[in-house]
C-alpha cells in the first residue's frame, strides 16, 4: 500500500515539474541574447536602431 502511493506521488511530482519548467522557461532577447525573455511573452515593440524591445507577459502584469 505505501508502494502505491509512493509511486502515485513521484509520478505527480515528474509531472508538475514537467509543467512548471514549459511555463518557466526562458530564451534570449533579440536584441540581447543574454536577457532572458519568458517563452510565452509576445513581443510588442522592437527598435533595433535603438536596442531595446518590449513584451507583454500577463504573469507579470
Amino acid at each position: 500500500m505505501i508502494a502505491k502511493n509512493k509511486k502515485k506521488f513521484l509520478i505527480s511530482i515528474v509531472i508538475l515539474l514537467l509543467i512548471a519548467g514549459s511555463l518557466l522557461s526562458f530564451r534570449g532577447s533579440g536584441v540581447n541574447t543574454n536577457f532572458p525573455v519568458p517563452q510565452g511573452a509576445e513581443l510588442t515593440r522592437q527598435d533595433v536602431k535603438e536596442g531595446y524591445e518590449e513584451y507583454n507577459w500577463s504573469p507579470a502584469s
